[in-house]
C-alpha cells in the first residue's frame, strides 16, 4: 500500500509539474500562435522546431511548413527570455519589427532568404549578447545602422544579397569577436580605415573596397579626350578647307 501510495504522489506531481511548465508558457505561447496561426489556447511547447524550458519559451525553429502568416509579428518581441530564433526560408515579407531589439536574451537570430522590406532597425543594436546575425538574401535598403557596431559578441555577420547602400559604420571597429562578414559590394564604397584594419587582423570574409582611379589617372584621361577632340576638330578644319578650294 506505502509503495502504491509513493507512485501515485510521484505521478500527480509529475504531472503537476508538466502542466505548470505549460500553464507558465501559455503567456508566452501567446505572440509565438500568431506566427504559427494556431489558436490563442494551444500549447506552442508541443509544435516542432520550439523549444521550451522552465516554462519559457527559448528557441524557435520555423520554416515554411508550420508558419502561417507572411509577416513577423511585432508580439514577437514579448519573449524575452527567446535565445534563438531562426526564421530562414519561411517567405517572409514586411519589414522587420524594431520590437525584435527587446529580446536581449538572443544569441543567434537568422531571417535569411525571405523578401523583408525596409531598413535594418536601430533596436537590433540592443542584441548585445547576438553571436549570429543573418539577415543576408532579402529586400533590406537604407544604410546599416551604426547601432550594429554594439554587437561586440558577434562571429558572425551577413547582409549580403540586399539592397544595402552606404559606408560601413567606424563603429564597426568594435567588433572583435568578428570571424565572418558578407557584404555587398554597394555597401563598401567607403571603408573606415578603422574597419580596414579589423578585416585585415581578422581575414574575414568581407567585400572588396571598389579601386579608386588617383588624380593623376583622372588627368591623363581628360588630357586624352581633349587631345583627341582637338585632333579630330583639325581633321575636319583640314578637310573642310580642301572642300572649299
Amino acid at each position: 500500500m506505502r509503495i502504491t501510495g509513493l507512485l501515485s504522489f510521484a505521478l500527480i506531481a509529475t504531472t503537476c509539474f508538466v502542466r505548470g511548465e505549460n500553464i507558465a508558457a501559455e503567456s508566452e505561447c501567446l505572440p509565438l500562435n500568431i506566427l504559427l496561426g494556431k489558436d490563442k489556447s494551444f500549447n506552442c511547447c508541443e509544435e516542432v522546431g520550439i523549444i521550451c524550458e522552465d516554462g519559457h519559451v527559448i528557441s524557435i525553429y520555423a520554416s515554411e511548413e508550420n508558419i502561417k502568416v507572411n509577416s513577423i509579428p511585432p508580439e514577437i518581441g514579448n519573449l524575452t527570455n527567446l535565445k534563438k530564433f531562426f526564421l530562414s526560408f519561411a517567405k517572409m515579407s514586411g519589414s522587420i519589427p524594431p520590437e525584435l531589439g527587446k529580446l536581449t536574451q538572443l544569441t543567434k537570430l537568422d531571417l535569411s532568404n525571405n523578401q523583408l522590406t525596409g531598413s535594418i532597425p536601430n533596436e537590433l543594436g540592443k542584441l548585445t549578447n547576438l553571436e549570429f546575425l543573418d539577415l543576408s538574401n532579402n529586400q533590406l535598403t537604407g544604410s546599416i545602422p551604426p547601432e550594429i557596431g554594439n554587437l561586440t559578441n558577434l562571429e558572425f555577420l551577413d547582409l549580403k544579397d540586399n539592397q544595402l547602400t552606404g559606408s560601413i559604420p567606424t563603429e564597426f571597429k568594435k567588433l572583435t569577436n568578428l570571424q565572418i562578414l558578407n557584404m555587398d559590394e554597394k555597401v563598401c564604397g567607403s571603408i573606415p580605415s578603422e574597419v580596414k584594419d579589423l578585416i585585415s587582423k581578422n581575414e574575414l570574409k568581407a567585400c572588396v573596397e571598389p579601386k579608386k582611379m588617383s588624380v593623376l589617372t583622372i588627368i591623363l584621361i581628360v588630357l586624352l579626350i581633349c587631345l583627341a577632340f582637338i585632333s579630330g576638330f583639325l581633321l575636319f578644319s583640314k578637310f573642310k578647307g580642301k572642300s572649299e578650294k
